[in-house]
């Protein structure tokens, strides 16, 4: 049997040519598509991820705090083991219980600024995880009087340690009593900054 070979014109192969054609620009869209959906969903599947990581788990504490949630460490009650899971290692944590016996109870967690070694900073890393639960008013940690607290006390101060207290009880008696916080500018060592860290843990009466 002779194989019969097909002729075609030349405006039949221009049409099998751009049927072919087409097929192929056909397969390419869906294919252009398919890899968009993918890229807009994993886009999307990016976009939850960072809305939940930029939603604020809790809610930082300002003022006299009262520590409501299971997760949140009361500073009032726990333990050394407990106070250092505010990863503020295990010296703090027994300045907070040493602080915490003498005065009965934290009223504001602001309070622990009177410890040496917690800055603000440190306070606001604290006040992610800690609280303060209430307590009777008549345990409220009153502001330090520098006319009547000793040298150890004002030591404890941020910022001040032991040369500087010296400095400050000095000043006192030189003055006989000092008469307002600006006073204490005089002194060699304390600078406005230093006063404003101190400012809102002491007062002069």
């Amino acid at each position: 049997m002779i194989p019969v070979m097909l002729k075609f014109s030349n405006s039949e192969k221009v049409c099998s040519g751009l049927f072919f054609i087409g097929i192929i620009i056909g397969f390419y869209i869906l294919l252009f598509r398919y890899q968009a959906f993918v890229v807009s969903e994993k886009e999307a599947e990016t976009k939850i991820l960072i809305i939940e990581n930029l939603t604020p788990k809790k809610v930082a504490q300002k003022g006299p705090q009262l520590a409501t949630e299971a997760k949140m460490i009361n500073i009032n009650s726990s333990d050394e083991k407990q106070l250092m899971e505010l990863k503020i290692g295990q010296k703090l944590a027994e300045k907070i219980i040493e602080m915490r016996e003498k005065v009965g109870a934290f009223h504001d967690i602001s309070e622990l600024l009177f410890i040496k070694g917690i800055t603000k900073k440190k306070l606001e890393k604290i006040m992610e995880r800690g609280g303060i639960y209430k307590v009777d008013k008549e345990k409220r940690f009153e502001k330090m009087d520098l006319n009547f607290a000793s040298e150890a006390e004002i030591e404890t101060l941020p910022g001040i340690g032991k040369k500087l207290a010296t400095l400050i009880i000095e000043f006192r008696k030189e003055k006989g009593k000092i008469r307002k916080l600006d006073d204490l500018l005089e002194i060699s060592g304390i600078t406005e900054n230093l006063l404003g860290k101190i400012s809102d843990l002491v007062e002069v009466r």
